[in-house]
Order: C-alpha cells, then structure tokens, then sequence
C-alpha cells in the first residue's frame, strides 16, 4: 500500500496546510510592498545578495531562472513572484517582522513562505546547494535573528486576533502550561524568540526543562 507522502513544513505548522492560504499570504505581502522598486533596500544584507547577484553570473542566472519556473513537485495555481528584485525587496520587508498568529492560515516562517515557489524547481534546488548562495543567506538569517531577539519583534504579543495573546491563541498555544506573567506587557517576555523558547511550568517536585519549541 503507497502512502500519501506528507509536506513536512505543513506537517509541523510552518506553512498553511492549503496552498492557496499561501498564496493569498504572499500576494497580502506583495500588495504592502507596492510598485515602488527605486527605493534602497532597509537592510544592508539584502544589498549585499543584491551586489552578489550583479557580479555573479552563475547566482543571478540561478536566481532568474527558478522565478521564471514552474514548481513540478505540487499544483501552483499563479506565479506571484516576478523579479529577482522582487524577491529580494519582500526578504527585505520580512526581516523586521515577527510571525503573527493566524487560525488555519499561519506563515510562521515568512522566508519559506516567500521562497516555497523556487524550493520546488531545478533551478532553485541548483540555487540552494550553491554556497554563495547558501552564505548570504545565512546572513539574511542572523539578520533576522536579531530582530527576533529584539524588544521591537514583541508587537505580535497582543490580544488582536492576530496576536499570540488573543483568546484563540491562547488555547492553541496552552499558555497556561508555560510559566509567563498573565498582569504583565507582553506576558513577561522580552522578545519574540524569548516567548518562542518559554519554559513549561515547574512540575510539583521537579524541576522544569531549559527551554521547549512547542507552539500548539
């Protein structure tokens, strides 16, 4: 009997389970975006993939060519992604931002969800392997980082429906099985990835584990 192969990045809640979900994600963050493509990129990362890009034929050629195909791996139902400016300048919006909460529709990893198009094309499994490519974003990934370690990456920890306080998430998350102060801003933490790695509560006679990844 085949089985059913499983996306693991749905599996695990990284990525909305319907992949129109995404999309709709992706094109919500291409709107905010704009059309306006002269204005320099925030983060001075993103501007050193863009000179890596201009003096490496063989990245840009990468880059260029896993936009322009089409994922064989799943049905996509529109290309969103047009330029390789364009993927650079929504990278460049994501590194200061915190993943909201969402029922049904989260993109907790907003990278992924930007690159998911070219992760299932040749060029883009080329693109990947190459460690220029590899190295650069790795920066773009420390970047991030540190916004997320950051006080600014604690406006998603509001009761807003798409915050990590409000009702809903509350109950996906367990809060109350983490120790957090329910009077306090912001429940106590100090970051996003504080909140991100919260420890479960003291266990009567036992002491707690340094940290847990567990969101829902």
């Amino acid at each position: 009997m085949t089985q059913k192969s499983e996306d693991l990045k749905r599996r695990g809640g990284w990525l909305p389970h319907d992949q129109d979900e995404l999309e709709d994600w992706l094109d919500g963050r291409i709107d905010r975006l704009g059309e306006d493509d002269t204005a320099p990129y925030r983060h001075p990362v993103i501007q050193e993939f863009a000179d890596l890009i201009d003096r490496d034929a063989i990245v840009r050629m990468y880059l260029t060519r896993m936009i322009e195909e089409v994922p064989k791996t799943r049905q996509y139902s529109a290309r969103h992604i047009e330029s390789v400016d364009q993927l650079l300048r929504l990278i460049d919006d994501v590194l200061d931002t915190a993943p909201e909460f969402s029922e049904g529709a989260m993109v907790t990893t907003p990278l992924t969800g930007i690159l998911d198009w070219t992760m299932g094309t040749t060029s883009g499994m080329a693109a990947y392997r190459d460690p220029r490519v590899n190295a650069i974003l790795k920066k773009v990934l420390d970047a991030w980082a540190e916004f997320l370690n950051g006080p600014d990456s604690l406006s998603v920890l509001n009761d807003s429906p798409q915050g990590w306080m409000s009702e809903k998430a509350r109950e996906v998350v367990g809060i109350d099985q983490f120790e957090h102060d329910p009077d306090a801003e912001h429940w106590g933490f100090t970051s996003w990835n504080d909140f991100f790695t919260r420890r479960l509560r003291r266990a009567r006679g036992r002491s707690p584990p340094p940290t847990t990844t567990r969101w829902w």
